[in-house]
């Protein structure tokens, strides 16, 4: 996993326990922070379907 995601997921788990009511606010940024781990994934895929065909990355 992403180190810089990681911390992000820490820090809004750990606002939540300091601060519950901001919990709609937390969604959002949960919602932020799959879209990124998605795009990543997705990037790695990519990257491992080029090498696997012997071409370069996109």
């Amino acid at each position: 996993m992403n180190p810089e995601l990681r911390k992000s997921e820490t820090a809004v788990a750990t606002g939540l326990e300091r601060r519950p009511a901001r919990a709609s606010a937390a969604q959002v940024v949960d919602g932020c922070i799959q879209r990124v781990r998605q795009t990543i994934d997705a990037e790695h895929a990519a990257a491992m379907d080029a090498a696997l065909q012997g071409g370069r990355r996109p």
